[in-house]
C-alpha cells in the first residue's frame, strides 16, 4: 500500500469525479428514458455523442494545459461541471437532455486530461521503480466512484422520487472536493520555486533524440489503442457472449460475469502495484500479457463450461487491471516536461480506437455467430502482444543500446 501525500489528494478525488461521470450515464439515461419518453435509439446516440465530445476535451488540453497551467484547467472544467448538473436539475425535456449530456462529456474530457497529467506529474516525483504501482493503485480511485455513482442514481430515482437529484450528491462529492484540493494544489505552487521539480523532470527524459522520440511516441500510441480496443472490447461483449453461450445458468448472468470483471480489474489497481515495482514495467507488462493470451486462447481452443470462464474472466481482469496506467506512465517518460501533451495524444486515440474496434466485433458477430468473439479477442489480443515486443525493442535501441532500465 502507498502513502498517500497532500499533493496526491487533488488526483484521488479528481478520478473519483472522473468514475461518478462514467458510472452515471447508463442509469441516467435509464430513468430518463421512463420519465422523459427517451426512445432506445436515442439513447444509444446520446452515449456515443457523450463519449465523441469527451475527446474535445481532451483535445483542449493539448492546446490549454501548457499555457494556463493543469490546476487552472481543471478548475475551469470543474466549474462547467456544477453549471451544468445545476442545469440538469430543471432538465424535463429530450433536447435539455441532450445539451446536458454534451456539456458532460466536455468536462469528463477536461477531467480526463487534467487529472491524469496531474496525476503523472505527482507520481513522476518517485522512484521510477514505484511510479506505474503508484498510478495504478490512484486510479483504483476511478473504480469507487464508478460504484458509487449508480447507487446515487438508483437511490434518488426510488427512494427520493427523482433522479436528478442524485446530481447534487455528484457534485457534492466530486467536483466541489476536488475544487478544494486543486485550489490547495494551486495555492502551494505558486509560493513554491519549483527548482527541484524541474531539475529531476529534467533528469527523467527517456529518449533525447527526437526522431527517434516521435517513433517511440507513435509505438506506444498505437500501443494504447490496442489495448483499449481489447479492454472494451471484453467488457462490452462479454455480457452479451455469456447470456447467448451460458443463458442458461442463472447463479450467474452476463451481467454478473461483468460485474466480477470490473470488480476484479479494481481489485488489480489496487493490489497489482507492488508486482510492477519488483519486476519492472516492461517485464510486467510482457508477463501480464502472456497470461491473458494463454487465457484467451483457452476459452477460444476449450470453449470451458460457465465456471471455467468465470476462471478465466477472473484471471485476465486481474493481468489487465494495471497495464493502462503503466503505459502511461513508459508514454509520459518520453517527454515529462510535456506530460500533458503527450498525454492529450495518447487519450485522444485510446478513445478513438476504443469505440471503433468493438463495433468491428458486433458486425463479425452479426454476420456470422457467436462464437466467433473468443477468437476475435485472441486475436486482438496477440496483435496487442506483438506490438508491445516491437515497441519495447525499438524502445530500448532508441535509449541507447539496449540497455533501457524498467
Amino acid at each position: 500500500m502507498y502513502k498517500i501525500g497532500k499533493q496526491d489528494l487533488s488526483s484521488l478525488f479528481g478520478f473519483v469525479t472522473i468514475g461518478f461521470m462514467l458510472g452515471q450515464v447508463g442509469p441516467i439515461l435509464s430513468a430518463a428514458s421512463v420519465d422523459l419518453g427517451v426512445e432506445a435509439g436515442l439513447v444509444g446516440r446520446m452515449i456515443a455523442f457523450y463519449y465523441g465530445i469527451s475527446i474535445l476535451g481532451i483535445a483542449l488540453g493539448f492546446f490549454l494545459i501548457k499555457r494556463i497551467g493543469k490546476e487552472l484547467f481543471i478548475l475551469g472544467g470543474s466549474a462547467l461541471l456544477i453549471v451544468t448538473y445545476g442545469f440538469g436539475l430543471y432538465v424535463n425535456s429530450t433536447n435539455g437532455l441532450i445539451v446536458m449530456m454534451m456539456f458532460l462529456g466536455l468536462g469528463l474530457g477536461v477531467y480526463q486530461i487534467g487529472i491524469n497529467s496531474m496525476a503523472v506529474d505527482n507520481t513522476s516525483r518517485y522512484p521510477r521503480s514505484q511510479q506505474s504501482g503508484r498510478m495504478s493503485y490512484m486510479q483504483f480511485f476511478f473504480g469507487i466512484g464508478a460504484v458509487v455513482s449508480p447507487l446515487l442514481v438508483d437511490f434518488s430515482h426510488l427512494h427520493l422520487q427523482n433522479w436528478r437529484y442524485s446530481y447534487l450528491m455528484i457534485l457534492v462529492l466530486g467536483p466541489m472536493v476536488t475544487i478544494l484540493f486543486v485550489s490547495m494544489d494551486l495555492k502551494r505552487k505558486r509560493s513554491a520555486d519549483g527548482m527541484e521539480t524541474a531539475i529531476f523532470e529534467s533528469g527523467n527524459a527517456l529518449i533525447s533524440n527526437p526522431i527517434r522520440w516521435s517513433w517511440v511516441l507513435v509505438l506506444t500510441l498505437m500501443l494504447a489503442g490496442i489495448y483499449t480496443s481489447l479492454e472494451t472490447s471484453i467488457f462490452n461483449w462479454l455480457s452479451y457472449y455469456w447470456d447467448h453461450r451460458h443463458g442458461e445458468i442463472d447463479i450467474v448472468t452476463g451481467a454478473r460475469a461483468t460485474a466480477v470483471f470490473w470488480g476484479v480489474f479494481s481489485i488489480s489497481r489496487l493490489m497489482m502495484g507492488w508486482v510492477i515495482g519488483r519486476l519492472g514495467d516492461w517485464t510486467a507488462m510482457v508477463t501480464f500479457t502472456s497470461i491473458v493470451i494463454l487465457s484467451l486462447a483457452l476459452w477460444w481452443f476449450l470453449n470451458p463450461a460457465w465456471w471455467g470462464l468465470l476462471i478465466l474472466v477472473v484471471i485476465i481482469s486481474l493481468m489487465m487491471g494495471c497495464m493502462f496506467p503503466t503505459i502511461m506512465m513508459i508514454t509520459s517518460r518520453l517527454q515529462p516536461g510535456e506530460s500533458s501533451q503527450v498525454l492529450s495524444l495518447l487519450f485522444v486515440w485510446a478513445t478513438a480506437t476504443a469505440a471503433i474496434v468493438p463495433v468491428g466485433i458486433g458486425i463479425a458477430i452479426k454476420q456470422t455467430s457467436v462464437s466467433v468473439y473468443p477468437m476475435t479477442v485472441t486475436v486482438l489480443g496477440l496483435f496487442f502482444f506483438s506490438m508491445l515486443l516491437v515497441t519495447l525493442g525499438i524502445t530500448r535501441r532508441a535509449a541507447g543500446g539496449g540497455q533501457l532500465s524498467d
